[in-house]
């Protein structure tokens, strides 16, 4: 089997609220999900969360420092 290549998403998040703790959840178990039943794949993407602090502004904001600081990170 090949070595799994990780794969960086940053998520950004308002994790004080329900609905972020959630679809962070949600997500995590997604890509477990996923993975189980597709074993073979060789990537893996690492969801990186950051808590937007119910700021949009701010959320915005962060995504584009963080591809700033990870090159190699993609955002959704």
């Amino acid at each position: 089997m090949m070595a799994n290549e990780l794969i960086p998403v940053g998520v950004v998040l308002d994790l004080k609220s329900p609905v972020g703790r959630v679809a962070e959840r949600y997500m995590a178990m997604v890509l477990s999900d996923f993975y189980a039943v597709n074993h073979n794949y060789s990537t893996r993407l690492s969801l990186l969360a950051k808590d937007s602090g119910n700021d949009v502004i701010a959320a915005a904001s962060a995504g584009g420092r963080k591809t700033k600081c990870f090159t190699h990170m993609h955002i959704i």
